[in-house]
């Protein structure tokens, strides 16, 4: 979900169907967002909560609106806290001027259905997502959901999936989608080539995108609790713009 979408006033509720099939029970998800000038939210909240059917709902809000929690623990759910998401965002101008041209190491439309499918399976294998705070959701549907994700970006937006070459073996990859920004959406390295500076290329390879596509902002997402890589975007000039407290709400039984 965009940084936009998460920030607009109200609140949005929506099933999901893709969750759900891939988990075995009903989901939704919700965000509320400008309660300072979203008057009468909380009962909004309740109507929705009330008539959706959804087993579980991942409810996003910006973190800093903190009466939102209060609200949601009040509507008679039980209330498991996700860890919260953070953005990060740079220039594409400043990234491009960071680092040099990647040149033919990266690419994009590069990789086939099972190469991407195998970065995945091997970046993401171990990724703190929102998925690992809730026994509902096994750890290993979550990681089918990321790579579900990944082939739609590939089948969908070839040339904007940017990948990361050693000789023939691709050893990285960014999916990313264009909104006004370029966002990445998934990126890591394959483990056994970690540490060794590539994912500062793979960064490389995703600015020169932004910059022929002419978009002005790159940005970014992970779990606060993946400081790893936040550490990485630091150095390569990001620096964080917005944060979204993540909870899951399960219906309890009657």
């Amino acid at each position: 979900m965009s940084v936009a979408e998460l920030s607009t006033p109200g609140v949005h509720y929506r099933d999901s169907p893709l969750e759900s099939r891939r988990f075995g029970l009903p989901v939704g998800r919700l965000t509320v967002a400008g309660t300072d000038a979203t008057p009468g939210w909380q009962h909004q909240v309740a109507d929705v909560l009330d008539g959706c059917g959804a087993e579980v709902v991942v409810t996003r809000w910006p973190a800093r609106e903190a009466a939102v929690a209060a609200t949601l623990a009040a509507q008679g759910r039980r209330v498991i806290p996700a860890d919260n998401l953070v953005y990060w965002e740079v220039p594409t101008a400043a990234l491009v001027e960071r680092y040099a041209d990647p040149g033919e190491a990266c690419r994009t439309g590069a990789l086939d259905a099972a190469q991407l499918d195998a970065l995945v399976l091997d970046t993401f294998a171990d990724y703190p997502s929102h998925y690992s705070a809730n026994p509902l959701f096994p750890a290993d549907l979550a990681l089918a959901g990321y790579r579900e994700w990944a082939e739609h970006s590939r089948s969908s937006s070839p040339d904007l999936v940017v990948s990361l070459h050693e000789g023939r073996e691709p050893i990285g990859v960014a999916t990313c989608a264009v909104d006004g920004d370029l966002d990445i959406l998934l990126a890591g390295i394959a483990s056994a080539h970690q540490g060794r500076g590539h994912y500062a290329r793979l960064l490389a390879g995703v600015a020169r995108l932004a910059s022929d596509l002419d978009v002005p902002r790159i940005v970014i997402s992970t779990q606060a609790g993946n400081v790893n890589v936040q550490r990485a975007w630091a150095r390569a000039g990001f620096v964080p713009f917005a944060a979204f407290a993540t909870a899951h709400l399960v219906r309890q039984d009657p």
